[in-house]
């Protein structure tokens, strides 16, 4: 069906039109176990103890839940010795509490069972952790990017991540703006700084964001990604055009998505 081969058409496209790191996919078991074999394919790189080539995120369903399918391909991505980024994404005052001691509770006990799970299937799996809280807003329905009181929460869940000795998440220059001005700029920065100060290891949607996430600016893109480089990197962002895929690799891929039945 077409949900089945959109998943491989992104690959594609990351395999063939960029250099640059790309994330794994749980649309289902079968798509993620497809991400595994075709990556590997691709990079050829001899197995290591330790070492992988996607991370894939996989969010618990707040308040405390986690769905079928996440963790089946929870199952395969630990047992193919990948990494999997284990988040809890709450609304704060509607699917955790209001409070941010509140939250980080019931976060950091959604995702221990899913780092947990990842050891049972392959001990030493490599594990993301992330808690992250946004204040739900009653007249939009949505998350409230950017408030102060998801800062704290970052800060306090890169802490817990610390005391367990695994990686943590962060979020990058995220925002509630419908458009790329100085709210939006203000708010993604704060978030931003805020990730950069916890110390998180993995900073996730990191540039470009709008209307939560919604839409995508390419001038906020760029001023977020070179703020980002200037940060970590001490440098400036020089582009340069992708390595030239390989052929078979390319082929294979649209073999596969050839078998795929396509429905309008």
């Amino acid at each position: 069906m077409y949900g089945l081969s959109r998943p491989l058409e992104m690959l594609l496209a990351h395999l063939t039109c960029s250099d640059k790191p790309f994330m794994g996919s749980i649309a289902s078991p079968e798509i993620a176990m497809e991400y595994i074999d075709l990556t590997a394919a691709a990079f050829q790189r001899p197995p290591q103890p330790g070492a992988c080539n996607l991370l894939h995120l996989v969010n618990c369903t707040p308040p405390l839940t986690y769905w079928e399918n996440p963790l089946k391909c929870l199952r395969i991505i630990a047992r193919a010795g990948e990494a999997a980024m284990i988040s809890s994404y709450m609304m704060m005052g509607a699917t955790s509490p209001t409070t941010i001691a509140g939250s980080l509770i019931q976060g950091y006990a959604e995702v221990l069972p899913g780092l947990a799970l990842t050891q049972l299937w392959r001990p030493g799996a490599p594990v993301v952790m992330g808690i992250l809280a946004w204040p739900f807003d009653m007249r939009s329905m949505q998350p409230n990017f950017g408030d102060p009181a998801s800062q704290l929460v970052q800060l306090y869940s890169s802490e817990l991540a610390r005391r367990l000795g695994i990686p943590s998440r962060g979020d990058g220059a995220v925002t509630s703006a419908k458009v790329d001005d100085a709210q939006g700029g203000s708010e993604g920065a704060r978030v931003l700084a805020a990730s950069v100060v916890s110390g998180a290891d993995f900073i996730l949607h990191s540039a470009g964001w709008l209307e939560q996430g919604r839409c995508v600016s390419v001038a906020k893109f760029r001023r977020d990604a070179a703020a980002i480089a200037e940060t970590y990197l001490q440098t400036s962002i020089a582009c340069e055009p992708p390595a030239a895929p390989d052929p078979a690799i390319e082929a294979e891929i649209r073999g596969r998505l050839l078998k795929i039945p396509m429905v309008a």
